[in-house]
């Protein structure tokens, strides 16, 4: 079960290896942006190749593999290959769906969709998500944007935010609207850029940079830690998405943003429930003024 899997070192490692990727990315050269492109998305299948292997993989001169493993902080590509192998290892252990999820398509989605979601467990930095839930629970306004496949999941975050007593906006993806909002933000502003990968986070991803030379903090939540919107923020948190996957990890998504929720709702609870009283005596009253006209 998911609440039974233990966090290890491994795990931690293998996101600060995501995360190094993600901060250094833009600052590799060709060759090594081919080499962190296939960790971040086939690490399964880099696991397991020595540095020669990797080399002929990627059609690249094994010195550059090397190089690249120093890159990320590691004394050689032997120990990196260790570190990818653990959380690889770590996944071998969960059991199979069975033949029931074989056989009917929903409870292979439903399967598929649990080990998104314990991927996200294994892979996320317990660090990196109390730093987002600190910046966040600082802020003295939120702004939520999500392009595309992302826009229900920026609506979802919005209201969660507001259901932990925070000031949260959502923003529509019209340039106009972005272009004011970028004008008006202040540093104490916190702008969560989603990107669901489907090609469709641009405006996001520029939304991203331009709040940071305010500078206003960011927050990417993304399926790719190579993303141009996962690159754009301060901080990213990665909802992993299997190889060939049609749709965004949904599961993924909605646990994250409820595991945020919760832990800011959690630093002042009594807060919280005072405001969903108020809420609901507002609301009340709304109804009851509304049937008498």
């Amino acid at each position: 079960m998911l609440a039974s899997v233990p966090y290890s070192i491994e795990m931690a490692e293998y996101s600060m290896i995501l995360d190094t990727i993600r901060r250094l990315y833009p600052t590799l050269t060709k060759s090594q942006r081919q080499l962190a492109d296939f960790v971040a998305h086939s690490y399964r299948e880099a696991a397991f190749l020595n540095a020669s292997q990797m080399a002929e993989r990627m059609d690249l001169n094994e010195a550059t593999v090397i190089r690249f493993a120093q890159r990320l902080g590691f004394s050689g590509y032997p120990e990196l290959a260790e570190a990818i192998q653990e959380i690889v290892q770590q996944e071998l252990q969960v059991a199979p769906g069975g033949a029931d999820s074989q056989e009917h398509p929903a409870l292979a989605r439903l399967w598929a969709e649990l080990q998104n979601a314990e991927r996200l467990f294994r892979n996320l930095s317990p660090e990196l998500l109390q730093q987002v839930v600190e910046i966040l629970s600082g802020a003295d306004s939120i702004y939520v944007l999500g392009q595309g496949a992302a826009y229900p999941f920026a609506l979802l975050l919005r209201n969660a935010l507001h259901a932990a007593g925070h000031r949260a906006f959502h923003l529509s993806v019209d340039p106009q609207e972005l272009a004011s909002l970028l004008h008006d933000a202040r540093p104490g502003d916190v702008l969560v850029g989603l990107s669901a990968d489907d090609g469709q986070s641009d405006l996001v991803a520029g939304a991203l940079q331009l709040a940071r030379r305010i500078p206003v903090a960011t927050v990417a939540i993304a399926c790719d830690p190579l993303s141009a919107c996962a690159q754009a923020a301060d901080h990213a948190l990665i909802c992993p998405q299997p190889e060939r996957a049609s749709m965004p990890p949904i599961t993924s998504f909605t646990v994250l943003i409820d595991a945020i929720a919760h832990a800011l709702g959690a630093q002042d609870p009594a807060m919280v429930q005072q405001r969903h009283e108020l809420l609901r005596d507002t609301r009340a009253d709304l109804l009851l003024r509304a049937g008498d006209r």
